[in-house]
């Protein structure tokens, strides 16, 4: 039958009045309801029986994750349970894409669904849903769970007030489970500080604007020995020691006046027995808080920690005077080699005020560098972690450092103690004991003499290496022997009599002359004395005399044959002496009438041929008797009977006197003559005898060079020296002759078919310039002309000096 206007009218007033009854219903099951899960279960009912649905069920997602965390169901035909295995993972999996962006989910016929929701469809198909509503639970915007409604038994197109009924009852579930989590968070953090309040060490205490404790916890006990209700109502001071009660009230009263203010101090707190315990206050004013409305206290017992910092106090007082007491340098070293602690010690070997040290580069302060040293024992403790010790020097001196790790956390090394001992003295004095040592090994072991050491008892302790070979015997087969053992007696002693037994007696050093074989020694014995002055041994010196005895003897027969032949050589000289002179003497003689003659000849003769011929006579004269001064000269010469007049000469006005006197003799030779002199100083020497050398070396020149040559003469100062240089362009002369040039009567094999002479110019020359002190040579080569040079010392003659 029909239903009419008036029936679809009261149905749907029933059905709007059955919404709001079942939303009033819903709404009021969770006023003052602690079980919070039975009203969810009989929501879920009422929602079905409102729109029909077989099953009604509601899911809540874990925090953060969107898994499924719990599911109710209600279903018209089994009762209502908290699981739904079947459906749980591959359903929610779509639908939570949608209820996470806050839609809900409307399936009229679940098999018109997509291809692509083939796995929802399968499952819902598995438990018999044709028609599927999801609507989301939302808690402070974000997705919590959702509300979902299953229609069993045909597809539905699901009505709107439906999903209103739906969304509003997810609405107040959302709103009572956050009211419900919100009431529990409370409810955990109350039990949460009332648990940490209970049983922390620390004390909680709350007093009034007046001071009187309004609030202690229970750990007041175990800290003071009062009970809680001993100490409600009284005023703090009442437990503080009477020395800080002032300071207490003026920062309680302070601390009142800020709101919100905290302030932490430190007192001393009246135990039960009378005793007094040391604890940290931390005070914070909430007078302004409608719960708290005091000042909030919190007390920690430091009794102990003061007692710690009291005894670290005075470890580290006893620490630092001990130090600074060291002697040694002391001081620690992080990694960066950075100085963290100094003693006074190495502040006053540095020259630093310890203040200006700290933070410093240790190797800055002490070697003045600024790397590392490559030896640093500090750099190979922090590798190796383990103590080193050294040898450093510093300036001067010698440091032995010892350098030990300072480990952090017991593993890793961040820094190391270093102690330095001033080791420059005793390095010092062990350096000259190894080169005494060393000298004294050295130098007994080389000594050419043979050399042993006895004690009391005549027995060899140590000998040399000569001493060995003067025994002809190895070093193990000496050490250990009696010397008398290993020696022939010396020469005129007693066999009873030994020369240790004479030093005993005498305590004096011995001399004696002994023979071994057929060799023979001079012995000298020193006693040997300990610290007491007790004779404990000797030293033996054998001196081995036996070349010196020889050499003796054949010294005394050379002496008298050098006797012999000093006094024949002597009288040798005096004969060639007295010959030359008689020489010299009987030659002069007939040629001194010969000169004046042919002078006189000279002068008066006018007329040709006879003036030429007398010329001639008088210069042959001439020759002669240069030659004869020089043969004599020369004889003087070699046996050092030549005497000069030494005296003060300017050689520049010497120099330019033999210049003008044989610039026109080179001119008659077509030759050049050029000078090339420097100022000189004025020399000690025989100016005549100077002279004579110039004019012999120049005429030299002068003679052997052909016409059209040159002639140089200089002379200048060189390294306290005057050297006078005579260069000509002649010839020159080979190698071989040149080494025999200045030897008496030599002549060149060509110059004694060219020249006349005895050849004795230049041998004569060389002993001028030696008689003067000084030096004469010739630099020359064949066909490159010849230089003939000599030096004169510029210094005062000896033989002058004693005049």
């Amino acid at each position: 039958m029909a239903i009419n206007n008036r029936q679809k009218t009261d149905m749907e007033i029933e059905r709007l009045l059955e919404f709001q009854r079942t939303i009033a219903g819903i709404s009021s099951r969770f006023v003052g309801l602690t079980n919070i899960d039975d009203a969810i279960k009989d929501s879920l009912r009422d929602i079905g029986i409102l729109s029909g649905a077989g099953s009604v069920f509601l899911v809540r997602f874990e925090p953060d994750s969107g898994i499924p965390a719990r599911i109710f169901e209600y279903s018209r035909d089994k009762p209502a349970r908290e699981e739904m295995p079947e459906i749980a993972p591959v359903l929610f999996t779509r639908w939570n894409s949608k209820i996470s962006n806050e839609k809900f989910v409307r399936i009229d016929d679940v098999s018109l669904l997509p291809p692509e929701a083939a796995d929802e469809r399968k499952c819902m198909e598995a438990i018999g849903a044709i028609a599927a509503l999801g609507v989301p639970i939302v808690i402070d915007k974000h997705t919590e769970g959702f509300i979902g409604l299953f229609n069993l038994s045909n597809p539905i197109h699901w009505p709107d007030d439906c999903v209103d009924l739906v969304k509003l009852s997810a609405k107040i579930i959302a709103k009572v489970l956050q009211r419900a989590e919100a009431e529990e968070k409370v409810r955990a953090k109350e039990k949460y500080f009332r648990t940490i309040i209970e049983n922390t060490v620390e004390t909680i205490v709350i007093v009034d604007e007046t001071g009187k404790i309004k609030y202690r916890s229970p750990s007041i006990f175990s800290m003071s020995g009062y009970k809680p209700g001993e100490i409600i109502g009284e005023n703090f001071t009442n437990f503080l020691h009477p020395d800080e009660i002032p300071i207490a009230i003026n920062m309680f009263y302070d601390g009142i006046k800020a709101p919100e203010k905290t302030v932490s101090a430190e007192f001393r707190i009246k135990n039960k027995d009378g005793t007094w315990t040391y604890v940290a206050v931390i005070g914070k004013n909430a007078l302004n808080d409608p719960v708290v409305k005091g000042v909030i206290l919190n007390l920690r017992d430091i009794t102990e920690s003061k007692k710690s910092e009291e005894r670290i106090a005075q470890a580290v007082q006893h620490w630092r005077a001990t130090f600074d007491a060291i002697r040694d340098m002391v001081w620690i070293c992080d990694e960066s080699c950075s100085l963290m602690r100094v003693n006074k010690a190495f502040a006053e070997v540095t020259g630093y005020e310890p203040r200006q040290i700290i933070a410093k580069k240790c190797y800055e302060v002490l070697k003045e560098a600024n790397i590392i040293c490559p030896h640093c024992p500090h750099k190979k403790v922090i590798s190796d972690g383990k103590p080193v010790t050294e040898i450093v020097p510093v300036s001067d001196k010698y440091f032995e450092i010892t350098a030990s790790p300072v480990l952090y956390d017991k593993t890793k090394v961040s820094a190391s103690i270093c102690i330095a001992r001033d080791i420059t003295r005793s390095r010092q004095m062990e350096e000259a004991l190894i080169n005494a040592a060393q000298q004294w090994h050295t130098t007994f072991f080389g000594i050419g003499e043979g050399i042993c050491l006895t004690d009391e008892n005549g027995h060899i302790m140590q000998c040399n290496q000569a001493f060995t070979e003067l025994l002809g015997k190895p070093f193990d087969e000496i050490v250990g022997h009696d010397y008398q053992e290993l020696l022939i007696r010396p020469v005129g002693m007693t066999p009873e009599v030994s020369i240790i037994d004479m030093i005993q007696e005498t305590m004096i050093r011995q001399k004696l002359t002994l023979q071994l074989d057929e060799r023979w020694f001079n012995l000298i014995a020193d006693p040997v004395f300990n610290e007491k002055n007790n004779f404990i041994g000797a030293t033996l010196v054998f001196s081995d005399i036996t070349e010196s005895k020889s050499a003796n003897e054949k010294m005394q027969q050379l002496y008298q044959v050098e006797t012999d032949l000093r006094q024949k050589l002597e009288e040798e000289i005096k004969r060639r002496v007295e010959f030359t002179r008689l020489l010299v003497h009987e030659l002069k003689t007939p040629l001194t009438p010969i000169l004046a003659s042919s002078e006189i000849l000279v002068e008066e003769l006018r007329e040709e041929p006879w003036q030429s011929l007398a010329k001639n006579v008088h210069l042959g004269g001439e020759n002669l008797n240069r030659r004869i001064d020089e043969l004599f000269d020369l004889a003087r010469g070699e046996v050092g009977l030549l005497n000069l007049n030494l005296q003060e000469t300017d050689m520049n006005i010497l120099l330019q006197d033999i210049v003008k006197y044989m610039v026109p003799v080179a001119t008659n030779n077509k030759l050049e003559f050029t000078t090339h002199l420097s100022p000189l100083p004025p020399i000690i020497a025989d100016e005549d005898r100077l002279r004579q050398v110039l004019l012999n070396l120049i005429g030299n020149a002068v003679k052997y060079t052909p016409a059209g040559g040159k002639i140089s003469l200089s002379a200048y100062p060189e390294n306290n020296n005057l050297i006078i240089e005579v260069t000509d362009t002649g010839s020159g002369i080979e190698e071989e002759e040149q080494k025999q040039l200045f030897q008496p009567y030599h002549r060149a094999a060509g110059d004694r078919k060219n020249f006349s002479g005895l050849g004795l110019g230049l041998a004569l020359s060389k002993i001028l310039v030696e008689s003067h002190g000084g030096k004469i040579w010739v630099k020359s080569q064949r066909g490159d002309g010849s230089t003939f040079a000599f030096s004169i010392p510029i210094r005062n003659h000896p033989e002058l000096s004693e005049k």
